[in-house]
């Protein structure tokens, strides 16, 4: 396996994904680690495919630096779920959206210093489970996969490629699933910026074979005057309410 950690405070990085990726039992794994302002990188796309174009491994993990492997076994739970499940997509956190339009989450990842899990409504999994999309926290591309499909360019964002590239794969007709195996995310989820709003915009304009996409906050239409509207609503609501 390859783990790719695009990272932006080392710090972090050290305290969290490599100080328990030292105590796996696993060890058949290679890391690439990209510092992102090392690099001059300002958009995920560009980092993220640097970091998956250096990979040798079967499968690519693409994880955030403060993501916590509690457990000595859990990188090797993660490799035996690859090797044993049909997927070309997978994460640790994904959701449903069903005819209603309601999103349920399946996890059982928890996340910040409460270690919560990650919704309300989170379903616990204990085989590997398809969805609509992934959180971004882990993500895990076969290599044979990211070789024909790389991260696509949304603009200068940090977010949605997780999103994005589940929709490149639905329209190849691939599946998507979400792994039993739990990890802890130390973020507190926080990191919704009004920049959000411009990734989902440049995703729906690239995703017009869909009449609309999904996303934790809602539904968003892909037609060019319909979301341009939305967006700025939501802009405009962001400033006043903070979401």
């Amino acid at each position: 396996m390859s783990i790719i950690c695009v990272y932006n405070k080392e710090d972090v990085l050290e305290d969290c994904l490599l100080a328990s990726l030292k105590k796996q039992s696993y060890t058949d794994y290679e890391i690439i680690l990209v510092d992102s302002v090392k690099h001059g990188f300002d958009k995920a796309s560009d980092a993220l495919n640097f970091g998956g174009n250096l990979a040798k491994g079967n499968y690519l993990i693409f994880l955030h630096q403060d993501v916590v492997f509690e457990d000595i076994d859990v990188l090797g739970k993660i490799a035996n779920e690859c090797e044993n499940t049909d997927f070309d997509y997978a994460g640790l956190v994904g959701f449903t959206v069903d005819k209603n339009d309601r999103i349920k989450f399946y996890s059982n990842i928890v996340h910040g210093n409460n270690k919560v899990p990650v919704s309300d409504n989170v379903v616990k999994i204990n085989t590997p489970t398809e969805v609509y999309s992934l959180d971004e926290c882990v993500l895990i591309i076969p290599r044979k996969v990211f070789s024909k499909n790389k991260f696509r360019d949304l603009g200068k964002t940090w977010h949605m490629y997780g999103l994005d590239y589940a929709l490149q794969i639905k329209d190849n007709g691939g599946k998507i699933k979400v792994l039993p195996v739990r990890v802890w995310h130390q973020s507190d989820g926080k990191s919704f910026n009004l920049n959000y709003y411009d990734a989902v915009k440049s995703l729906c304009l690239k995703s017009t074979n869909h009449r609309n996409i999904y996303t934790i906050w809602g539904k968003w239409p892909t037609n060019r005057g319909l979301i341009t509207l939305k967006v700025l609503y939501r802009k405009a609501r962001y400033k006043i309410v903070g979401y």
